[in-house]
């Protein structure tokens, strides 16, 4: 007999948040020109007694469906900027990259609040970049672009992630305000071997520099991937290679075994 999936309800949802059950991990960035550590993507997910760590493809459309949007977002908002500004205490100074949904960023009160949220926690607008995915941008253009625009208006950086193998309508880019474009990973690691790819690679990259945007490659797992890469006007570089999501306080840690290599 199947047994139907358990899942999360609303209730759960909103005392996780509330009781600080959010886990979050960072995977590192780093500018290729000089190996130098430069922000950190946050990854968050949700420890809950009953059903283990949950990610997001679970609590983040719950969290929208039962109003909890908000709260959620401060959540990760605050424990993410925390971890972030103890590190330059330390002396390590990054970035940081958050990742939510559009549905959560199109609500009338959530830029000022992460606005808040940031300034509370000791960083500024201008040390946070807020991801939006290529689909995003395919799916609501409109709504894309009153994001952006609200967001650079407040100062936060916002990356376009996964760029190029969905199709996104680039002639569109222009007027949605982005300050960083993320190259897909799929893309990064195939151009390596396919000719195709490498065409593709070179275009969104020719692309992102026309934007005068901030070009960073995903899935920069091998040192071969690095070496094509340097051969590029890519600025950054993010994957395995570089470093795999870890806790905040592995962080500073991590950033001196690099720069020692």
């Amino acid at each position: 007999m199947n047994r139907r999936p358990v899942r999360l309800t609303p209730d759960e949802l909103a005392r996780a948040i509330a009781t600080e059950a959010l886990v979050t991990r960072y995977q590192p960035k780093v500018r290729m020109s000089d190996r130098m550590p430069v922000g950190v993507e946050t990854l968050a997910r949700l420890r809950h007694p009953r059903l283990g760590l949950v990610g997001p493809e679970q609590f983040v459309p719950l969290a929208e469906s039962a109003g909890l949007a908000p709260m959620l977002t401060a959540a990760v908002t605050r424990r993410a900027v925390a971890d972030i500004a103890a590190l330059r205490a330390e002396g390590v100074v990054l970035t940081v990259a958050l990742n939510f949904p559009l549905e959560i960023l199109e609500l009338p009160e959530i830029t000022d609040n992460l606005a808040e949220d940031v300034a509370d926690g000791g960083l500024s607008p201008e040390d946070v970049i807020v991801e939006l995915t290529e689909s995003q941008v395919r799916e609501d253009l409109a709504g894309v672009r009153r994001v952006t625009e609200s967001l650079i208006a407040r100062g936060f950086g916002v990356s376009l992630d996964d760029f190029g193998l969905g199709g996104a309508p680039h002639r569109h880019l222009h007027s949605l305000h982005f300050t960083e474009m993320k190259i897909d990973q799929g893309l990064v690691q195939g151009a390596l071997t396919d000719a195709t790819l490498a065409v593709a690679l070179d275009t969104a990259v020719t692309i992102g520099r026309a934007m005068q945007l901030t070009v960073v490659a995903e899935g920069v797992e091998t040192p071969p991937v690095w070496d094509m890469l340097r051969g590029m006007p890519v600025d950054q570089a993010q994957g395995w290679l570089v470093g795999r999501p870890m806790l905040a306080e592995e962080i500073a840690s991590w950033a001196r075994a690099w720069m020692a290599q």
